[in-house]
């Protein structure tokens, strides 16, 4: 394997997608989830998850096409179908382990649900994400000016 592949949790996986998603649901309800739907693909395969956290709704996508760019990058593919497949237990894996990563975190109090889920935050049509980059300039601006390095160029 290149030395990318390890850089990527999970690359090997085999755990199947129903597992891994059905993982996320049982993490997310330990964790106080009140609802949880999924969203699902014109073929049938699951694109997204949608839940509620103390009142707000959040959607944690799944973008499987972005993975299989990601770990079939520079590689001869003979079967794309098989590579589509992997990215997708990639994908959902990854998911499984940040999502149990980011409520571990709120949970001892590192951070709020905010903090970690607030670009996932779902109005029922887009996430905050989403709507941010639908802006002119996107998140651009929205913390105010860049805090300024006293740090010269080529230098670290």
């Amino acid at each position: 394997m290149k030395a990318m592949a390890f850089k990527i949790k999970n690359y090997t996986t085999s755990v199947p997608v129903a597992q891994s998603i059905s993982e996320i649901e049982q993490i997310l309800v330990t964790f106080g989830a009140t609802q949880i739907m999924k969203e699902y693909r014109g073929d049938g395969r699951v694109e997204s998850l949608v839940f509620m956290f103390k009142g707000t709704g959040y959607k944690l996508p799944a973008n499987v096409e972005r993975v299989c760019a990601v770990v079939t990058k520079g590689k001869n593919i003979h079967s794309k179908a098989t590579w589509e497949k992997q990215a997708e237990r990639i994908a959902w894996r990854v998911i499984k382990d940040w999502i149990h990563s980011q409520l571990s975190i709120v949970e001892i109090d590192q951070a709020e649900w905010q903090q970690v889920l607030l670009p996932y935050a779902f109005n029922g049509e887009k996430t905050l994400y989403e709507v941010l980059q639908e802006r002119k300039n996107g998140i651009a601006g929205l913390l105010g000016e860049p805090i300024k390095q006293n740090v010269k160029e080529g230098e670290s």
